[in-house]
Formats: structure tokens, sequence, C-alpha cells
């Protein structure tokens, strides 16, 4: 399993994002924003943790387990590519890979 810390920004309800915060254990698709097609055939199952949020602005930064064994598509360094997370075909969230 891989381990990616990401900065996110959490997509409102009233925008098609989910009706609760971010919290421990939730399970999540990630989309990879540079490879739409090869995340599209490959959809990886993350689960978050060590979450910090801030409802105020909607941010926060999270740890999330992938399940898959390739971080990303072509092997690609993932720090600092942008992604998307979601919860069947809703975007919920949106985020930076960040360095380890």
């Amino acid at each position: 399993m891989d381990e990616l810390a990401v900065e996110f920004l959490w997509v409102p309800q009233c925008l098609g994002g989910h009706g609760a915060e971010p919290y421990e254990g939730m399970r999540t698709t990630i989309r990879w924003q540079r490879f739409p097609n090869e995340s599209m055939q490959n959809a990886q199952d993350a689960e978050w943790s060590n979450i910090v949020y801030l409802s105020e602005s909607q941010q926060g930064k999270a740890v999330c387990t992938l399940k898959a064994p390739e971080l990303t598509p072509n092997n690609v360094d993932p720090a600092g590519e942008f992604v998307e997370f979601l919860s069947g075909y809703r975007v919920i969230a949106i985020g930076r890979v960040q360095q380890k």
C-alpha cells in the first residue's frame, strides 16, 4: 500500500459534494487530473486518515492510503500532482499531493 499526503478543498453539498465533513476511515476513489484516461480505466481506492480540516474555509490536509499497487499512472512522482476525490460519480474534494 502507498500513502499520499494531500492538501484538499472540500466541495460543499450545494455544489454536488458530500453532505458531511471528511472523516477518519473514509473511502473515496482518487482520480489524477493529469491522467484522465488512465484514471477512468484504473480507478484507485483511497482511505483517509490523519485529517486536519477547517470547516470555515473547507480546506484541510490528510493522508490517503491507496489500495492499488501503483501510485500514479506511468510511475510519475506524485508530489505536486492535482487529484480529485470521488464518491460514486460525485467529486467531493480536489487536492494536491504534498512532498513526503
